[in-house]
């Protein structure tokens, strides 16, 4: 996919440090906000697994995934890994709370012995949204997006118009080209109705989840039932800080998922035990 999602990329190719002009890390999935998104399931995913199986193999797999995560300088994802950690910390609270010790002091380390993070993670304040001038803010993408939606309540200005509609609509000509929102982007271009319908999937599967932890028998279905939940609040959360399902990498990730979590939740346990 060469498109601008992996721009980024090849500042990394051309520089050889692995970091982008603002100090964030960079890889092959393009921004460091794919980048974000493209870990928390695999972090969420290997924390389950160390909790049921205690492998150090998959600590040592954490703690790469999880400096990677934070070197991402993306508190959307980072929210989207913390409260699902919280959910868990419910029912395995010795463990999570002593591998929470680790990251902490993994990445306290981190912090003071690189001079770069320290002054990358000043930038990353959230009260720069107060500070910096409504042009460079997000909360004028809120507004445009409320212009929208007040003109067009059903039917928005249809998929992937935001970005030229809003000059419109933009009286401060934001330099952000959408409010990285997905439910915002989502009411703007599809409206009420669009908004309704994704809302409408989403729980659907959600609860039909709910239901086969409750019905299961196999404990191994149940733990593939209980990460997938972990994951799908992950993304839920993510998507108010990323317009996620406009981006590829993202995209694909996101649907594949979603299939793959829509046939656990639909087929019975003979039915995935014959398909094993």
């Amino acid at each position: 996919m060469l498109d601008r999602e992996n721009f980024l990329y090849f500042k990394l190719l051309q520089s050889g440090t692995g970091f982008s002009d603002s100090g964030r890390i960079v890889s092959t999935v393009g921004h460091p906000v794919t980048l974000g998104f493209f870990l928390v399931p695999g972090i969420l995913l290997m924390i389950h697994r160390f909790i049921n199986r205690m492998n150090i193999l998959h600590f040592v797999i954490i703690s790469i995934l999880v400096t990677g995560l934070f070197l991402t300088f993306t508190r959307g994802s980072w929210i989207a890994v913390g409260i699902p950690l919280l959910l868990l910390l419910f029912k395995h609270k010795a463990v999570i709370l002593k591998f929470g010790t680790v990251a902490v002091l993994l990445l306290g380390a981190l912090i003071f012995f690189s001079g770069e993070v320290r002054n990358t993670l000043l930038t990353r304040n959230p009260m720069s949204y107060i500070q910096n001038p409504v042009e460079k803010n997000r909360i004028s993408s809120y507004l445009t997006v409320s212009k929208i939606l007040t003109e067009f309540p059903l039917f928005g200005v249809g998929t992937a118009n935001f970005r030229i509609q809003r000059f419109e609509y933009d009286e401060f000509q934001t330099v952000i080209e959408g409010p990285d929102n997905l439910y915002l982007m989502i009411l703007a271009e599809n409206g009420i109705l669009g908004f309704a319908a994704f809302v409408i999937l989403l729980y659907t599967i959600f609860n039909r989840i709910n239901k086969r932890l409750k019905e299961t028998k196999s404990e191994v279905i149940r733990e593939h039932l209980e990460i997938y939940k972990l994951i799908f609040i992950a993304f839920l959360i993510n998507f108010f800080f990323f317009d996620a399902l406009y981006h590829p990498v993202p995209r694909m990730i996101f649907w594949s998922f979603l299939g793959v979590m829509a046939s656990l939740a639909y087929r019975t346990d003979e039915e995935l035990t014959q398909n094993a």
